[in-house]
């Protein structure tokens, strides 16, 4: 139960939602080392399952392939901006994961034989794409290995993907879920213990609908609870960001109360010579009285031949 409460890192536009506690649960159960996913377009699942195996401590090596230019299904789209800002959050969150900007059928040679544990296949949707890329990606599946189709309950638009999984159910393992455009899970050995659990429950009839149900209820609310993170995560930002003004003002203050402090000193220096200037000109001006007095004094006219003698 408690993968079932895990979210993503980020939660972009998508379809997918619905499906992302199951593939918390299916992590957590499998425990993958090499995960691949055909169709990324805004990341909404790769992300989720790179925080699934970041969550539990999965050694996984997860590989989003996609063209990037859209189809009759996804709809065509920027897809230059769109790889840009994903391969920006991926390459900043999570390490092990690598988006290939590539067609199916081109990536598939990078691949051997058998080395694949978990596909997730979400391209284009007609039954004959959906059909190829099934035939072809197999090869390289685990023996034990899980396959996802996404859009297994769309019957409108040229979607394929609902003829095709009626013909996997004749011949493999499965489970399905409704909800969310549905999902459809392929077991290639329903004898690997590590998805026995899981099994176990789609065993039971009674067991099974409720289980559904719950994942359909918790995937219906996994967009509100990602944004309600969002706004705290939002809020805990414009929390922090209020601190670092408040420190600010409190260092501008500061700066502020020194500068007055220099302003007043400032002013006292310059008050304290202005006065003095004053003195000296007041001090100036009377001993240039008293010179003058002296030289229109009697004796000083007396004396002049004197000092005219002296001076020759």
């Amino acid at each position: 139960m408690e993968p079932l409460f895990n979210l993503p890192t980020r939660l972009p536009v998508t379809a997918w939602s619905g499906h992302i506690p199951f593939l918390f649960t299916l992590f957590g159960l499998m425990r993958p080392t090499t995960y691949v996913e055909l169709g990324v377009h805004n990341g909404a699942s790769f992300i989720a399952a790179a925080t699934a195996a970041r969550t539990f401590d999965i050694d996984c090596q997860l590989y989003g392939i996609d063209s990037w230019e859209g189809d009759a299904h996804a709809g065509h789209y920027d897809g230059d901006a769109v790889y840009a800002d994903l391969k920006r959050h991926i390459d900043a969150n999570f390490s092990s994961t690598v988006l290939m900007r590539s067609f199916f059928d081109d990536a598939r040679q990078e691949f051997r034989s058998g080395s694949i544990d978990l596909l997730h296949i979400d391209g284009l949707h007609t039954y004959d794409a959906v059909s190829h890329d099934f035939a072809t990606w197999l090869p390289a599946m685990k023996p034990d290995g899980v396959i996802l189709f996404h859009d297994i309950a769309v019957y409108e638009r040229g979607f394929g993907v609902h003829r095709l999984w009626g013909e996997l159910k004749e011949i493999f393992t499965t489970i399905e879920f409704p909800h969310s455009f549905g999902l459809g899970v392929v077991f290639l050995n329903p004898d690997q213990p590590r998805i026995r659990p899981l099994l176990e429950i789609a065993d039971h009839k009674t067991a099974w609908r409720d289980y559904q149900e719950l994942l359909s209820l918790l995937g219906g609310v996994v967009e509100e609870r990602m944004g309600y993170f969002t706004l705290m995560e939002t809020k805990n930002d414009l929390e922090g960001r209020l601190r670092e003004l408040e420190h600010e003002c409190l260092a501008r203050q500061s700066t502020l109360a020194e500068a007055v402090h220099s302003r007043n000193v400032l002013a006292q220096q310059v008050h304290d010579m202005s006065r003095l200037v004053a003195e000296l000109e007041t001090e100036l001006s009377h001993r240039r009285l008293a010179l003058e007095a002296v030289m229109t004094s009697r004796s000083w006219r007396l004396t002049a031949p004197l000092r005219r003698v002296r001076g020759g």
